[in-house]
């Protein structure tokens, strides 16, 4: 799972334990730019991401459109 969200005080940290108590795998980000960076770096792609779609840097709408336009990074959508 991967959470992009840019207050770390609320769904981003509190996401992140909630999934990791449960047992999943999870990673976070502050923003679109971090998520698209994360995706590029990282061998498996997250099964889940959860997205903020108002975030400064790169909000969620444009990370999507990046995210269906680039295709070694696709496969996550």
């Amino acid at each position: 799972m991967l959470i992009v969200e840019d207050d770390a005080d609320s769904a981003r940290d509190d996401g992140a334990d909630s999934s990791r108590i449960e047992g999943y795998e999870t990673a976070t980000v502050a923003n679109g730019r971090e998520a698209l960076e994360y995706l590029h770096s990282t061998p498996l792609a997250p099964n889940v991401i959860l997205l903020d779609l108002m975030m400064p840097v790169m909000d969620g709408w444009e990370f999507h459109r990046r995210l269906e336009a680039d295709p070694d990074i696709a496969q996550c959508r």
